[in-house]
Order: structure tokens, then sequence, then C-alpha cells
């Protein structure tokens, strides 16, 4: 089933490995995948579609505990709204 992630991460070191491990690591697949940097407030905006027999609402729940997650939402394409939003902010 394909989901829609936007993430809005702290710049760091490895940030983005980790990110991309973890979704490898719990069975999804990437087939999109953009990321913005933001250097006035350190954060790193992505947006990613993924595939995957798991449950969205698995990933996100770990997704969610990675340290450099301060937003994220999810929803399948075609769907007017987010059916999971978390803010997280700050740490």
């Amino acid at each position: 089933m394909q989901n829609r992630l936007n993430l809005r991460l702290q710049d760091g070191e490895g940030a983005l490995e980790r990110l991309l491990g973890m979704v490898r690591q719990r069975g999804f697949q990437v087939s999109r995948f953009s990321a913005t940097w933001d250097n006035a407030d350190g954060l790193i905006e992505v947006t990613m579609e993924v595939d995957g027999a798991q449950p969205a609402m698995r990933l996100v729940s770990q997704l969610s505990e990675l340290a450099e997650v301060r937003e994220l939402a999810a929803w399948r394409p075609g769907r007017g709204s987010p059916s999971v939003a978390a803010a997280i902010w700050p740490r």
C-alpha cells in the first residue's frame, strides 16, 4: 500500500541516513523522495512516498521516535487530508 510522508527533521550528521534506514528496515520501499534544507531554522523538509505491506501507522510511530523528527504527517495519495499527523517540536 502506498503512503506519502511529510517530515521536518533537525539537520544533523546522519539524519537522512537514519530516516531512510528505518524506512527500509521496517520493510517499506521508497518510490519518491525529495528533501530541501532550510538554513534559517536548521531543518530539513522531506517528502517521500513509500510502499509496504505493513500498516503505515506502524512506520509513523517508529519514525516519530527518531530524535531528529520535529513534525510528521502521513496519508494515502488521493486523500485530501493526512490520516496521521504528529507535531513533535520541541524535544
